[in-house]
């Protein structure tokens, strides 16, 4: 469940209070609702060195979308690229966005909604662009978008706002060494 994550943004404010933590260790974010459960005995709150040991490559930040803030997780997996995007803490609706060629050397792009509703257009314009602009950025993998925001952020100028905030942030490309 969402709500019982911890909040392990260390050096960051909390997106959704402004809120200072300690640079040294996570702390729990007491007024945030992501980050309400106290920590187990037996989980490790510093993740960074259980972090190498992982398949893929996580990175969690705050951005704004229309004017409101929005909590993102970007994953890299092995097969697909999976991005979450939130103003209301919930998944929201799921999509599915990947490259096809086509005859005569073209390509396109199928979007496909998996849940959520399907009559409305903006969130398969958002994994739509998010997969062109990925993939002239480099990232040849499928694209799971999770889009979850409130309906005065679910404009042109919100999607463009999502997209360029995903982009800023390349969990796709390979870590410099």
């Amino acid at each position: 469940m969402l709500e019982n994550k911890l909040c392990l943004l260390a050096d960051q404010q909390c997106c959704r209070h402004r809120r200072q933590h300690r640079a040294l260790e996570p702390t729990l974010c007491r007024t945030s609702p992501w980050c309400n459960s106290p920590p187990q005995a037996n989980i490790p709150l510093n993740m960074a060195s259980s972090a190498a040991a992982l398949p893929c490559r996580s990175e969690s930040f705050c951005s704004e979308v229309g004017g409101r803030p929005a909590d993102f997780l970007l994953t890299a997996y092995a097969d697909r690229l999976l991005v979450v995007c939130t103003q209301l803490g919930t998944l929201g609706s799921i999509l599915a966005a990947q490259r096809e060629s086509v005859l005569g050397g073209g390509t396109t792009y199928q979007v496909e909604t998996l849940l959520g509703p399907r009559e409305q257009p903006l969130p398969e314009l958002c994994a739509r662009q998010l997969a062109e602009r990925l993939a002239a950025a480099g990232c040849g993998q499928p694209l799971l978008l999770c889009l979850a925001l409130h309906r005065e952020a679910l404009t042109r100028q919100g999607v463009q706002q999502v997209v360029d905030a995903v982009l800023a942030h390349p969990v796709w490309a390979a870590p410099e060494r």
